[in-house]
């Protein structure tokens, strides 16, 4: 039974189409979409295959080890993404560490993906949807815009 407060929410769809929006994907993009898991996630993924169309690629990886999601997404980065690419990625706090205030493990996750050359664009939170998850978003490598001679 589907619930407001399960991934199939009208709410956690639309901040998906959101994200993609932000994105800009669009046909023949290319994107790593890890920790698709067998879960309702790859099937919001699927409007993803819609927009990238026949000469896109959507690469989905499952991975289980939660703690160590940040870094993950990091070494895939490093031989996946270019300069300037973009993650979003979701933190589960207590699969990460159940004894810590959710905020704090959200900023040490933060921390980690800055450590590994990213630059946090945006971070909220799934409540009341998902307790203790939050969405970052950030930009792999930024590349630094050049300044117009006056």
């Amino acid at each position: 039974m589907a619930t407001p407060f399960r991934h199939t929410s009208p709410h956690m769809i639309a901040r998906c189409w959101e994200v993609l929006i932000i994105f800009r994907i669009k046909p023949g993009s290319k994107v790593l979409y890890i920790g698709a898991a067998a879960g309702t996630s790859v099937s919001h993924v699927s409007h993803v295959l819609d927009i990238v169309g026949s000469t896109g690629i959507v690469y989905m990886v499952e991975f289980s080890a939660q703690p160590n999601q940040a870094r993950s997404v990091a070494l895939n980065s490093h031989y996946f993404l270019k300069n300037g690419g973009h993650a979003v990625i979701v933190v589960k706090a207590s699969c990460i560490d159940s004894t810590a205030a959710p905020e704090a493990v959200f900023r040490k996750e933060v921390s980690k993906l800055q450590a590994e050359n990213f630059k946090p664009l945006e971070q909220l939170t799934l409540e009341p949807y998902e307790r203790d998850h939050a969405i970052v978003i950030a930009q792999y490598r930024p590349i630094k815009k050049k300044k117009q001679a006056e």
